[in-house]
């Protein structure tokens, strides 16, 4: 009898190590499972903002201006200037992604007096461009506005650095940015064949590139001479 009731305390004791071992063993995977799922949510979230970022930025180049890069607490936390302003966002985002930075910077466009002026470039190019395209013929297709040639929505100036930006984030029908809409316009240069041209405001015009389409860079450019 009493080796009976030894047996069954040692058994008893076999099932509460088991139990306990089940037990942590649950909540290991459990903890697993949720930070796997953080961590996914986190890269999503840092996919989606890097599309909103990278426009920031590439205006940021595109308007020679410095850019600042803000932390969560609202402090500047670096000042990227030159030529690397969309490698460096870029980078940040990707250091993020990779868990070698815990920080989403948050980023803005510091105006300065040479701001204004490449907005006015903008507007003007964004009027006044014509995209005229050959036909199979040879013969040249009626002139379209930018807008008309990259399908949005007929051009409003822009009047401020503020209004610049909320025109790059409206989306076509498809999704697309505006800003990645005209990033992209020279995507398939090499099948462009046709003329861009300047129609001033006397209805005289020029001719500004043949068989070779606009970058974005263009209409950031000053061609009203």
């Amino acid at each position: 009898m009493t080796m009976c009731s030894e047996t069954r305390r040692i058994e008893i004791k076999k099932l509460k190590v088991i139990i306990i071992i089940s037990f942590v063993m649950t909540l290991l995977f459990s903890s697993m499972d949720i930070a796997e799922y953080l961590n996914d949510r986190r890269i999503d979230r840092a996919e989606k903002y890097r599309v909103e970022a990278g426009i920031i930025a590439m205006l940021a180049d595109l308007l020679r201006a410095d850019l600042e890069c803000i932390d969560k607490r609202g402090k500047v936390h670096d000042v990227y200037t030159g030529k690397d302003r969309s490698y460096a966002v870029e980078q940040d985002i990707s250091d993020y992604i990779y868990g070698q930075s815990r920080v989403l910077y948050r980023y803005k466009i510091v105006e300065d007096e040479n701001t204004q002026k490449f907005i006015d470039f903008f507007n003007d190019n964004m009027k006044h461009l014509r995209v005229c395209k050959r036909d199979k013929n040879g013969k040249l297709t009626s002139p379209q506005t930018v807008s008309e040639a990259e399908g949005l929505e007929e051009f409003k100036e822009v009047n401020s650095l503020d209004e610049l930006i909320k025109y790059m984030h409206k989306t076509t029908e498809d999704g697309t940015y505006y800003l990645y809409v005209l990033k992209y316009m020279d995507y398939d240069d090499s099948e462009f064949k046709g003329k861009i041209i300047y129609e001033r405001e006397d209805g005289t015009e020029k001719t500004v590139f043949e068989d070779r389409t606009m970058r974005i860079w263009d209409l950031f450019t000053n061609r009203n001479y």
